[in-house]
């Protein structure tokens, strides 16, 4: 054997002694080592066994166990190399041990070498190791190196498994486990384990210990409520006991954290049964009550709670908040204020005063508010809280004292102010007030509210000039209605009309409403200053409130203002309304909408209804004579006077349309009684005053008309101003255009034009006069399109005239069946017709003092003007014709007059000698003429034929005419033919020669005053005996313009006159004595009789009065004529003049003796010689 002691020499024994000695060591050896193990280590492992179990390990080496061991023993050394040169060598065997080893071996070297990787590396080979097959032994070592590798919870796990087994050692490795799971910050499964261990406790002590340590490793797991209900059940088993207040405070809060104020409301009551004289367990019940929202609890704890302790400052407080929450807000306060006198609390201060004035204690509310003014200033609130305060306690004079005391150390808070004054306003001690104001004034910048306070009690103590100076500042823009309101009252107390004006009119921008005394004053100022405005203030008030008055208002300024549309609108709103439906104005409005639209008879029907109803209502019956005076229906309106002038002479409103119905019915004596009347009453009227001087005019008083109206002018320089009514304005314009100033009429419009219907139409009215005045009716016709595009009225009298101006016949006709229509009017419209008979039988007729001044002077025009058309009489006379070395004289007779309606005949009848010293008297004799004219009306002109006779002893000559005229408005046409007619272009064609001809006349008028005239003609020449003598052109053209139409009437003209004739060269050698003609020359050419040419410009200037010598006499008492021209004639290269002259004078009624004289400078064909007339005669008229 390896360790035998004997050596290899000469044997002792004999064999068989060798034999048996084996065996005896056999049998001692078998008798005294019966396992390998008792040769290994027991306990201490030291290096012989180490060597021992090596030497076993050497002898066998395939002994898992031994090997094991082995490596067991080295790694508990610390000889992890050889340990690990053993584990190398294992194979086979139990694979569990040796990866079991391998752990273990690997994960003390790790630890030993501090070997992060391999520690690593360990702990998840170690945590991924099973367990299954090791000893307990071996789950110890691996417990043991999961803390060298520190993994507790690995090791708790390890120890948890090993309790599993029941034993003597499960309790210790239960306590083990539940130490490395606190280790491991795993409290919860420790907590779990202590549970068990508290269950299986056997005595009441160990019980308490580890049941404290489970709850405590529940809280250490944030498990509170887990926690709390362990502890309520333990509690209620009775397995806690003797636990102290901290543990007792710790677990109730840890309940309420848990939010479970169940439990802690449990925990709170075991606690109380446990120490029922603790006061630290009233706190936390009281504290568990309120954190659980049970105020009732905590009520009646706190009251214990002060009961058994001594009261606390925080504990005060909670319990006036509780008795806030409980609805006990008296307890409440008792605790604030008991509070307060504790600690300085401001906020529980400030709950304190509202408490105790919403318990209306205001005594202690002014003692907490009073003693915190007297430490700090006051806010606003509790400032406006204790002057509430003492108000409310009747104290009024103890808060006035106290703001002044306040105000002396708080000057700068403006509310303490506010409040002083209101103090006194409302103790109504004014003076003190109005002295107060100014100290808050020189303290603060006053608002306007505050401005407007002071103003008042200044206005009350009977100081309106201080309380607008208080109230008058600046800017005025931005500030409320009540401001503008009291500004306005201020103004209207000091008679600051402006003021006034402009405070109601910032209302009005602000969109406020007015008081009803407030539109009164604002409407009556506007009436004077914006009529407009006043009328839509009117109107916005009637149709926000339907207030009848209103409309009253309303629909009298649009009828001062003209502004018809909106009257007809506010009609119409009001017959919607049963009640404005059938009231007088509106009425009143309807019919003068009807009279304005020309339906008379519709405003007649109107008026009579409410005539109807109210018989004696004297506004309808002036208001039915200002119809017909507008319509001028005389009948109605005398058949109106004789019902209603006797009652008339007591109602004032009756006098002035009475003086105008007379006026209009020419009475004029009747209508200045009736204006002297109205005037005695109402002597500022300026529209009487007006119609007066109107009514002096008519009765022939020119002189003392001028002078009213020179004086109505002066005293309407108001009406040039912006604030003039518009009324004022109106007959300011009237009286103007009347005057001959149609111009600054439109210059005074133009200048207050404000864009209202009523001054537009004032505007147009004079524009339309104006155009009257500078005789441009041309331009009428545009104005008048342009007033009725707008909607405006233009006068009867210009549509009249529109009629005639045009030759509108509809119109015209029209004219004729209205009986609003004038006489002159009716006149003009028959003449326009073309029934010159009857227009001029009609004028004559109508002329009477019964007409009106206008009218008759009219007709007297229009009569004047027919009878010099077509006169009507007898007239006789002698004259004596001068055509330069030619001269013709004799008596002439002429009768003319209208046969029948439509036919007009004219004879004129005379005797001719002829004397010259070219022509032998004794061949030509005396010359008998007759010219006939018969002349037919027509429609829209007439046709005339004219028989020409003359008989002499030499030649006889007839020949005849035809023409025919055309008239349209204010323009001619004529055109004629004539057949060997009388000549008179020269003196000798005079005597021999006679003319044909075909011609063409036109006149254009393009007003009253201007006239353009043409003529042209082809006219044939030849001798009385028909010897032609050549053939020419003629053309005429004149424009002549009346500067006057009477006193004298003034005319001016200028024009050309232009001739071509063709000589036709054939001898005229039959015209000479020597062969039984006339001439005495031994020689006659065609240019001796006729010119060649005839050119000539000139101009004229007409004055006359009348015109003497006409059949008819168209002015009374005298006539007279100066007519003057002058003129270049540019084929003789000469200038020539002519002069006429003339006088009549009335005979014998309406007989007229007349003389009338002329010279022409060079007359043509008169080789230089001047030429002439002279006449006398006597005309006596037909009928009137």
């Amino acid at each position: 054997m390896q360790y035998s002691p004997a050596a290899e020499s000469t044997p002792l024994f004999r064999p068989w002694a060798m034999g048996l000695a084996i065996l005896l060591v056999l049998v001692v050896l078998v008798l005294t080592y019966q396992n390998k193990d008792a040769f290994m280590p027991q306990g201490e492992t030291d290096a012989v066994s180490v060597g021992y179990a090596e030497l076993l390990l050497a002898a066998e080496p395939d002994n898992i166990e031994l090997r094991s061991e082995l490596v067991e023993m080295l790694i508990s050394r610390g000889e992890f190399s050889r340990a690990l040169k053993h584990l190398g060598d294992w194979q086979g065997g139990d694979e569990q041990a040796r990866r079991f080893y391998n752990l273990v071996l690997d994960g003390r070297m790790a630890t030993v070498r501090r070997d992060e990787q391999a520690i690593l590396s360990a702990r998840q080979r170690l945590a991924e190791f099973d367990l299954a097959g090791l000893t307990p032994a071996q789950q110890i070592q691996l417990a043991d190196l999961a803390l060298a590798l520190g993994l507790p919870g690995r090791a708790a796990d390890l120890h948890l498994a090993m309790a599993q087994v029941e034993g003597p050692d499960q309790q210790a490795h239960q306590l083990a486990a539940a130490r490395w799971y606190l280790a491991a910050e795993q409290p919860a499964d420790a907590a779990v384990i202590y549970q068990q261990l508290a269950e299986q406790a056997r005595t009441v002590e160990g019980r308490r210990q580890f049941a404290l340590l489970a709850y405590n490793g529940l809280l250490a797991a944030d498990q509170a409520q887990a926690a709390s209900v362990y502890a309520v059940q333990l509690l209620d088993s009775g397995s806690l006991s003797t636990l102290g207040d901290d543990w007792w405070l710790r677990s109730v809060q840890t309940a309420q954290g848990a939010m479970r104020y169940d439990l802690a409301t449990r925990l709170a009551e075991h606690w109380r049964r446990a120490e029922p004289d603790s006061v630290a367990a009233l706190q936390a019940r009281f504290d568990m009550a309120l954190a659980a929202g049970d105020t009732a609890t905590a009520w009646e704890v706190g009251k214990d709670l002060l009961a058994q302790s001594p009261p606390s400052a925080e504990l005060l407080r909670q319990m006036a908040q509780l008795g806030q929450w409980r609805g006990q807000p008296e307890a409440a306060l008792d605790y604030w204020v008991a509070y307060l006198d504790m600690a300085a609390d401001a906020e529980a201060r400030d709950k304190a005063w509202r408490l105790a004035f919403q318990l209306f204690d205001y005594n202690r509310g002014i003692q907490l508010l009073g003693a915190t003014a007297a430490s700090r200033r006051l806010s606003d609130e509790e400032l406006d809280a204790l002057v509430y305060a003492h108000e409310q306690r009747g104290t009024p004079a103890m808060a006035e004292n106290w703001l002044r005391g306040y105000l002396q150390r708080a000057s700068s808070q403006r509310l303490a102010w506010t409040r002083l004054v209101q103090n006194l306003h409302n103790r109504e001690l004014l003076q003190r007030e109005a002295d107060t104001w100014p100290q808050f004034a020189g303290r603060h910048q006053l608002t306007i509210t505050e401005r407007m306070s002071w103003a008042e009690v200044l206005w009350n103590l009977y100081q309106p000039e201080q309380a607008w100076q208080v109230l008058d500042v600046a800017p005025l823009d931005q500030l409320s209605p009540d401001y503008w309101r009291l500004r306005a009252a201020l103004a209207w107390e000091l008679e600051r009309d402006d003021a006034v004006l402009a405070s109601y009119e910032a209302l009005l921008a602000q969109g406020a409403v007015l008081l009803q005394s407030e539109q009164a004053q604002l409407v009556d100022m506007y009436r004077q200053r914006d009529p407009a405005l006043a009328l839509r203030i009117q109107v916005a008030n009637w149709r926000r409130t339907g207030d009848t008055r209103y409309l009253t208002d309303a629909l009298q300024l649009a009828e001062e203002q003209q502004d018809w549309e909106l009257m007809e609108t506010l009609v119409a709103e009001a017959m919607q309304q049963p009640a404005s439906a059938n009231l007088m104005p509106v009425l009143l409005a309807r019919g003068l909408l009807a009279e304005r639209a020309g339906q008379f008879a519709e405003a007649e029907r109107l008026y009579l209804q409410g005539l109807s109803r109210q018989p004696r209502n004297s506004l309808l019956r002036a208001r039915i004579l200002w119809l017909f005076v507008d319509s001028a229906d005389r009948t109605k309106l005398a058949r109106a006077l004789r019902q209603w002038e006797g009652e008339a002479q007591s109602v004032p409103v009756m006098w002035l349309p009475m003086g105008a119905a007379n006026q209009l019915l020419s009475r004029n004596t009747q209508a200045l009684q009736w204006f002297n009347r109205h005037l005695r009453e109402q002597p500022e009227d300026t529209l009487a005053l007006a119609a007066y001087a109107d009514a002096l005019e008519a009765s022939g008083r020119e002189a003392a008309a001028l002078q009213l109206r020179s004086r109505l002018l002066n005293r309407l320089r108001f009406a040039e101003t912006e604030r003039a009514p518009f009324t004022e304005r109106q007959i300011w314009t009237r009286l103007m255009t009347a005057g001959g100033s149609p111009r600054q009429a439109l210059a005074g419009l133009q200048r207050w034009h404000d864009g209202s219907v009523g001054m537009l139409q004032l505007w147009y009215a004079a524009q339309l006069a104006r155009l009257d005045s500078i005789n441009q009716e041309a331009q009428k016709d545009a104005w008048l399109a342009w007033g009725r595009a707008r909607g405006l009225r233009e006068e009867g009298y210009q549509r009249i005239q529109e009629a005639l101006r045009t030759n509108n016949r509809e119109a015209l006709a029209a004219l004729l069946v209205n009986p609003q229509v004038d006489d002159a009017h009716r006149v003009a419209a028959q003449e326009r017709l073309g029934d010159d008979n009857q227009a001029m039988a009609q004028a004559l007729s109508s002329l009477g003092d019964e007409q009106p001044l206008a009218v008759r002077r009219q007709l007297w025009r229009q009569s004047v003007a027919f009878l010099e058309r077509y006169p009507q009489g007898v007239r006789v006379s002698w004259g004596q014709e001068d055509f330069g070395g030619l001269k013709t004289r004799g008596p002439q007779l002429s009768i003319a007059r209208f046969i029948g309606e439509n036919w007009y005949l004219r004879a004129d009848g005379g005797r001719v000698t002829y004397d010259s010293s070219l022509l032998d008297s004794s061949v030509l004799g005396s010359e008998q003429n007759l010219l006939l004219r018969a002349e037919r009306q027509l429609g829209n002109g007439d046709l005339s034929v004219t028989l020409d006779h003359s008989d002499r002893q030499d030649d006889n000559r007839t020949g005849a005419g035809i023409a025919r005229r055309w008239s349209e408005g204010g323009n001619e046409v004529e055109v004629g033919a004539d057949w060997q007619r009388e000549s008179r272009e020269t003196g000798l064609m005079r005597a021999l020669g006679q003319e044909s001809a075909l011609w063409l006349r036109a006149s254009h008028a393009f007003s009253a005053r201007d006239q353009l005239s043409w003529q042209v003609a082809q006219r044939e020449f030849e001798t009385r005996s028909g010897v032609d003598i050549g053939s020419g052109q003629q053309l005429n053209l004149e424009f002549s313009q009346i500067q006057f139409f009477e006193g004298p009437t003034w005319i001016l003209r200028s024009g050309i006159e232009y001739q071509r004739n063709s000589l036709s060269g054939e001898p005229l050698d039959s015209l000479l004595v020597a062969n039984g003609g006339a001439v005495r020359q031994n020689d006659v050419t065609v240019d001796q009789l006729l010119p060649e040419r005839v050119g000539r410009i000139y101009i004229g200037s007409q004055l006359r009065r009348g015109m003497p010598g006409l059949i008819n006499r168209n002015r009374g008492q005298y006539t007279w004529l100066l007519d003057t021209s002058t003129g270049w004639d540019w084929e003789d290269q000469s200038m020539n003049f002519a002069i006429n002259a003339g006088i009549g004078i009335e005979v014998f009624g309406d007989d007229e003796l007349a003389f009338t004289a002329g010279y022409q400078s060079e007359p043509v064909g008169g080789d230089g010689e001047a030429g002439g007339t002279a006449t006398i005669s006597y005309s006596s008229r037909f009928g009137r």
